[in-house]
């Protein structure tokens, strides 16, 4: 809960430890897929909020726990959501909305991933910013999970091996901040071409975080970090 000087990429904790609070709040959704829509009023919420905070004069640190709160919110909505798509996707009495709902997500994600690719040419074209994509935030914040949605509905011949890595997901999730500060003070100063930096980060994170959580599940004491085994009580003497 304590801010500390971390980067903010390490708001997870707070914000995990209050999405397995809200747990009974997802078996609502599952029951009631049409819950799953509750991600749209976070998110229009959370813009509401951060253009607020962003516009008040508050202390830093008041600031920062605002807006660490918007996020955690907006989150649970991403939980309803993926606790909708279970719903949808395993119960029997939904069947008949899966191809209504897999045809909307197949059409927003291309809308949005039109939008995306907009924005990032001329980010690419100009070096700056900020451009006028009102949608832009949506984008950003609906494509993962649409992409998670479509992995879902989209019955696929996945291969076996993304099955036995996909327990690995967590752990690289958890770490993968550690590997983002190590590669800027490694290469921040040593590389000036910015599509080499970014091309040799999304490569150095990727490869060393897959490797760390691979690693960590193989020590039996530590596997319980990235949630691969269970937590070792220490053995108590019995003294008497």
């Amino acid at each position: 809960f304590l801010l500390g000087d971390m980067k903010q990429t390490m708001h997870f904790l707070p914000t995990l430890f209050v999405l397995v609070l809200c747990f009974p709040l997802y078996r609502h959704a599952i029951r009631y897929p049409v819950l799953g829509l509750t991600i749209l009023a976070a998110l229009a919420l959370r813009q509401e909020l951060n253009h607020w905070i962003w516009s008040k004069t508050f202390d830093p640190v008041i600031e920062q726990y605002l807006l660490r709160g918007t996020r955690i919110m907006s989150f649970l909505g991403y939980g309803m959501l993926a606790a909708s798509f279970y719903g949808l996707v395993n119960n029997p009495k939904f069947r008949n909305w899966h191809w209504p709902v897999l045809s909307f997500m197949i059409f927003l994600f291309c809308w949005l991933g039109v939008v995306k690719y907009g924005q990032i040419s001329l980010r690419i074209e100009t070096g700056q910013m900020e451009h006028n994509f009102p949608m832009i935030f949506w984008a950003n914040y609906l494509i993962p999970v649409l992409l998670f949605g479509l992995a879902l509905f989209i019955r696929l011949p996945w291969p076996d091996v993304l099955s036995r890595l996909a327990p690995l997901s967590f752990g690289i999730y958890l770490i993968h901040p550690l590997f983002l500060d190590i590669h800027r003070m490694t290469f921040h100063t040593t590389i000036a071409d910015p599509t080499i930096y970014a091309l040799i980060k999304i490569a150095f994170t990727v490869s060393m975080s897959f490797v760390s959580a691979a690693l960590l599940t193989r020590i039996s004491w530590l596997a319980w970090t990235i949630g691969r085994g269970k937590f070792h009580q220490p053995k108590q003497k019995n003294v008497l």
